[in-house]
């Protein structure tokens, strides 16, 4: 089941490159140069980022080596979700509700399933049936994304192409993206940020509406990615840059010196397109943000102590990370202290840090104390309840009580560090047209704190750590992993320090000292990240079990649906979401019903719990010998899993006053199950072993019938006496309200688009007639 081959076969990588140097040939003729002479570097900058994508993950692109290491929840809990929406795809239907984990549950209202990403339900339509290397290339091929869009905010700062092409490399791979290659819906709406942010700018700066509403794109694509938290830090910063950037056309000045009714306008229409800007991303995405805010009502998530909230912030002790990226450990399976590696890892380079610290103490832009202060606050926020800000905002700002992760923050640390640096290199690049008494300055204090650094570590940190080493046949010891950490920081801190030294001294042109800071920067931050995620260890072991699937297929088709209790850890908590058989559980999701969760907790007899939710058997691994339930059989064995009978287990829907009396349940589909009954059939309370949830109706003859509440949790429907076919289905409740005002806004992003394009798109065409030949 796991990928033997790798994701790009050789002539499609071929192709692909041949392509690139095809579309550089074009942009490159003088024709075309001189209608457009910045289409050219901006393909060859593309061309340079999309080489960069492809040797950073060259493992996966190039051999059967799978992502991320373990698998995580990319493959445990991702992978069933996009395989379940897509077989709803390829079959017509739209994934409203999942009957597979959980005794159903709502699939579309859950945030993080991403059910109307345009990338996902591309990748639903190409691939068939879809497999996990599909969502690989769907996770990866974001990588590239967010540097192009770091590449393009560093470019509307001011910050020249070359040196903005290494900005992009820095954000893209740096330790939080790499780290959180598993969350896939929370890679995407990081990806998407920094277009966000790029449109929010230029259309300030611009005085542009095609560039508002083209950030209004991309935020619906953020916010369609999935990831609620992550959204919320996005919003947030995309919140201080407009504050910011208003601020900056106001001169920096204060507010007594806005007063001029010119300045007024500007910053008045600056405002009205940031709001544009946001209304109709919300309105586009109401589809999505309607059902998951119903959603949240009825989850744990709506309501969160501050100890749950602080889950997952970053401790300080851990970052060290910073300067030894893997001191704790090298992937997210192989780590040690009281973090998870994933959560907390933001290594940016060792040249990185150098180049943000230049950056931010030499120029003439105040954009780049923004970027410092939000890397403040980033930092400051991550590090959960160990400073006051990330209570703060818990306690006084809507949203951040509902969220957990503090270190998910590390999202602005490393975005500001890549641009700072981009800052940096920028001053260095400036300083041969003229140069500046501060960048001579800071030069000669980096050249001078390096070699103080590295002679303190050369002479007293690495003996020491050595003499811990030397004589200790153990290659796994944490002073062996420490030193190695520590003799890296010393060859980068050498290698980027000379290099300044040799520019501070003009020995080394301007522009050769960047390409070389850059190749430094790359190797620096590809030597760690990189191989962070990679593994060629089997990670869809748990979903191998064609035995047991074609089993339990065999008896839903002789016998109709039933559920399984899933209790073996060989086999995947969300298999049954893969394969299409109905479960009891599935693996831990933060927006499973809380009323679900509470009724199977507060059973008090397994056994009977386990009959009324309609499961027929319990999954154990091989060596169990003694049955989960009183009275269980063993009905099936494989190599590592046995199948428990469970006694007297009930259909799938039952007369609460007469259990006896034959119900049939023809196969259901996702979001319509049909009943049938003998015409003899005294009526009354019918129990459908279905989890309950607003959106569900239900109909006998044409006839609506309420559906009410057995043990607070499934479905109960009083049916009259006779009938026969009853017939339930699920749609999102209030799903025509937020369809429609999604095409409403839909409709208004156009006009707007229209409006504010075609006489653009007219100048251009009387140029190219009359003055482009």
């Amino acid at each position: 089941m796991d990928r033997t081959t790798p994701l790009i076969p050789v002539p499609v990588l071929a192709a692909l490159i041949l392509l690139g140097f095809f579309a550089l040939w074009i942009t490159a003729r003088p024709g075309i140069r001189a209608r457009l002479p910045w289409l050219f570097p901006e393909t060859a900058a593309i061309f340079a980022l999309s080489i960069l994508h492809l040797l950073f993950f060259w493992q996966p692109y190039r051999s059967a080596a799978q992502v991320p290491a373990g698998g995580g929840d990319l493959a445990s809990f991702f992978y069933p979700i996009h395989a379940f929406a897509a077989r709803e795809v390829q079959n017509g239907r739209f994934p409203f509700w999942s009957p597979h984990q959980f005794s159903g549950m709502p699939h579309l209202a859950n945030f993080q399933t991403a059910s109307l990403y345009p990338p996902n339900l591309v990748a639903y339509l190409l691939s068939e049936p879809f497999s996990y290397a599909a969502l690989e290339r769907l996770a990866l091929l974001h990588f590239l994304l967010a540097s192009i869009g770091v590449y393009w905010l560093a470019r509307v700062l001011g910050i020249s192409r070359l040196v903005s092409v290494i900005a992009g490399i820095i954000f893209a791979y740096s330790g939080f993206m790499a780290a959180h290659l598993g969350h896939y819906p929370m890679l995407v709406t990081a990806a998407w940020a920094p277009v966000v942010y790029a449109a929010l700018i230029a259309s300030m700066r611009r005085n542009s509406w095609p560039l508002a509403l083209g950030g209004s794109l991309a935020l619906v694509m953020a916010i369609l990615g999935g990831h609620q938290p992550m959204l919320l830090l996005v919003l947030s910063g995309a919140g201080l840059v407009a504050i910011f950037e208003l601020w900056r056309l106001t001169g920096y000045g204060r507010p007594e010196t806005w007063r001029t009714s010119i300045l007024f306008m500007k910053i008045r229409r600056a405002a009205v397109r940031c709001a544009v800007l946001l209304v109709l991303a919300l309105g586009i995405t109401l589809p999505v943000l309607g059902p998951a805010l119903e959603l949240t009502g009825y989850t744990s998530r709506s309501e969160l102590s501050y100890r749950e909230a602080s889950e997952f912030s970053v401790e300080p002790l851990a970052l060290l990370h910073m300067v030894l990226p893997t001191v704790y450990g090298s992937n997210p399976t192989d780590f040690w202290g009281p973090f998870s590696n994933t959560e907390i890892w933001g290594y940016a380079g060792i040249a990185t840090l150098i180049l943000a610290g230049l950056g931010l103490v030499s120029g003439r832009t105040r954009s780049r104390f923004f970027w410092g202060g939000l890397l403040a606050l980033g930092l400051l926020y991550a590090v959960g309840p160990y400073t006051q800000v990330h209570g703060w905002l818990y306690a006084f700002t809507p949203g951040f009580d509902r969220v957990r992760g503090a270190g998910r923050a590390y999202f602005f640390v490393d975005l500001s560090l890549a641009l700072l640096a981009g800052y940096g290199l920028s001053r260095i690049l400036d300083r041969a047209r003229q140069p500046v008494a501060s960048v001579t300055t800071a030069l000669r204090a980096i050249e001078r704190g390096t070699l103080i650094l590295v002679g303190g570590l050369v002479i007293f940190v690495i003996p020491l750590f050595a003499s811990l080493v030397l004589g200790v046949n153990d290659p796994s010891n944490r002073p062996m992993i420490a030193l190695d950490n520590l003799m890296l920081l010393t060859f980068w801190l050498a290698l980027t320090g000379g290099t300044i030294a040799l520019v501070r001294r003009d020995r080394l042109g301007s522009a050769a000292a960047v390409v070389l800071l850059g190749l430094i920067v790359v190797l620096d931050l590809f030597s760690v990240t990189a191989r962070f995620n990679p593994t060629t260890e089997p990670i869809l072991d748990g979903f191998d079990h064609p035995e047991l699937v074609q089993f339990l297929e065999d008896q839903r088709d002789e016998s109709g649906p039933f559920r399984v209790d899933n209790r073996s850890t060989a086999l995947q908590p969300d298999a049954a979401r893969l394969y299409g058989f109905d479960a009891v559980g599935g693996l831990v999701d933060p927006l499973a019903l809380e009323s679900y969760e509470d009724y199977q907790q507060e059973a008090e007899d397994n056994l009977e719990f386990l009959q009324e939710v309609n499961a027929r058997y319990i999954i154990t691994d091989a060596g169990e010998t003694i049955s989960p339930v009183p009275g269980g059989s063993i009905a099936f064995t494989t190599d590592r899993l046995n199948v428990w009978e469970i006694p007297e287990y009930r259909s799938r829907a039952w007369l609460l006053d007469n259990p006896g009396q034959q119900i049939n349940v023809s196969g259901p589909r996702p979001g319509r199950v049909v009943i049938s009954t003998d015409d003899d059939n005294p009526g009354g309370a019918l129990v459908v072993a279905q989890v309950d949830y607003p959106g569900w109706s239900a109909s006998a003859s044409g006839e609506s019938l309420a559906i009410d509440r057995y043990q607070g949790t499934l479905q109960q429907i009083t049916i009259p006496a006779g009938a026969q076919t009853i017939e339930l289905t699920f749609r999102p409740a209030h799903w025509n309200i937020w369809l429609g005002g999604g095409i409403v806004a839909g409709l208004v992003w156009a006009g707007f688009f229209i409006m504010a394009t075609v006489p653009m798109v007219s100048r251009r065409v009387r140029w190219f007639r009359h003055d482009g030949h």
